[in-house]
């Protein structure tokens, strides 16, 4: 059965929670719209599951009083302009860097605190070095102060002091066009209304999968498939009309066959995400004629710390060549690494390094750990010559 919703008419619908959404909420809200957000959970989203750690620059607050005052605008797009090529635009780019710390003030106008790797070759002789990462003050979560929910949190709270709705389990699966081809609404399936258990269990069990999605993904998924039964058989038909739909929905890495086609290599990592990273928001878009582009810029991170010490070590390719610069970002290192060698990379320590690291107390959660232990026992060889040849090293590379 089909109904209108409540809200009637309104000036802004937003699909998606996550940071994303709740920014565009507040931001429409701000001008003296009526908005609403449609979530498919409860709200987060991937931010929730990360550190919530904003990439800002050109002179902000923070870096101040950090004694990197002097970074400017200029100096943070002479970094930007090479680490990230032809992925943004140079209009965008800029514009980028000259809000910087502007976006950073409406953020803590907002609610949001903050704390106070460019100093890698070849960044360091293009710019010079600032730190700019700003992390969300909050608790965190998951014992590595995953500060991405403490984020979140702040800018919900301050979207619903401004008025914006929020309405969860509500699934986008349509935006609505009028006769001369202008968007006019939404169709949706909620559970908003709707059976007292179904809506209950779908809460917990979606919170659950949240939690777990970082840590143990099989049971992240196993609670997210009771959620999509119970969601199915509880959830109504809904219209919500409005001229303007802005599309937060998330990416497309949980959906396996759209990864398969724009990004392959993504099979092989772990994925960042949540059940709702499945690409409907994309498909949302290309319904009503909305073009795509960089589908097979995916960012991955494969970090070498903790502990700090392996970043003395020195990684090679199947070839034997060093890939790049060790202490390069994460997702710089890894795109390179993709590139040049297949995503595969080993690391090389001598013995004054590796007794540094085994001595050294470093802090990581169990799951992470744990396998860390093992690599480093198991898949470590004191023996160069008979580690090349295990890992089929070429020998003409390994004695260069």
């Amino acid at each position: 059965m089909m109904r209108s919703s409540e809200h009637s008419m309104l000036d802004v619908i937003v699909v998606g929670g996550g940071i994303s959404g709740i920014c565009a909420a507040i931001a429409a809200a701000e001008n003296g719209a009526s908005v609403i957000v449609l979530d498919r959970a409860y709200g987060g989203g991937a931010s929730a599951i990360s550190a919530g750690v904003i990439y800002a620059g050109g002179g902000t607050k923070q870096q101040s009083r950090a004694g990197y005052g002097d970074d400017s605008p200029e100096n943070m797009y002479q970094y930007l302009r090479h680490e990230v090529g032809d992925a943004v635009d140079d209009a965008t780019l800029r514009r980028f860097c000259e809000e910087s710390a502007p976006n950073m003030e409406w953020l803590e106008r907002h609610g949001c605190q903050f704390d106070s790797n460019e100093k890698a070759y070849p960044f360091a002789h293009l710019a010079k070095p600032a730190p700019r990462g700003h992390k969300p003050v909050g608790k965190g979560s998951g014992g590595m102060g995953m500060t991405g929910a403490d984020l979140w949190q702040a800018l919900f709270d301050s979207a619903s002091r401004l008025g914006v709705k929020f309405e969860p389990a509500s699934r986008v699966t349509e935006i609505l066009m009028d006769s001369g081809g202008r968007v006019n609404g939404v169709h949706y399936s909620t559970l908003a209304n709707g059976p007292w258990w179904a809506v209950r269990s779908y809460k917990w069990l979606s919170k659950a999968a949240l939690n777990y999605q970082a840590t143990f993904q099989p049971l992240s998924s196993f609670l997210d498939w009771i959620a999509e039964f119970i969601f199915v058989r509880g959830a109504h038909e809904e219209r919500l009309g409005s001229p303007t739909v802005v599309l937060a929905a998330g990416g497309f890495i949980m959906n396996k066959a759209m990864t398969q086609e724009f990004a392959p290599w993504a099979r092989k990592t772990a994925t960042l995400g949540t059940v709702g990273d499945d690409g409907s928001g994309i498909r949302l878009g290309q319904s009503v004629g909305g073009s795509t582009s960089h589908m097979d810029r995916i960012s991955a991170w494969r970090l070498l710390y903790p502990p700090e010490g392996l970043l003395e070590g020195i990684i090679v390719s199947q070839s034997g060549g060093r890939i790049a610069a060790e202490d390069l970002y994460g997702g710089s290192f890894t795109d390179i690494m993709i590139e040049r060698s297949d995503g595969q990379g080993f690391l090389i320590l001598d013995s004054v390094q590796w007794k540094k690291i085994s001595d050294s107390n470093w802090t990581i959660l169990w799951y992470r750990r744990i396998p860390a232990e093992f690599w480093i026992v198991n898949g470590s060889s004191t023996d160069i010559r008979r580690s090349s040849r295990r890992r089929q090293i070429r020998a003409s590379a390994k004695q260069s």
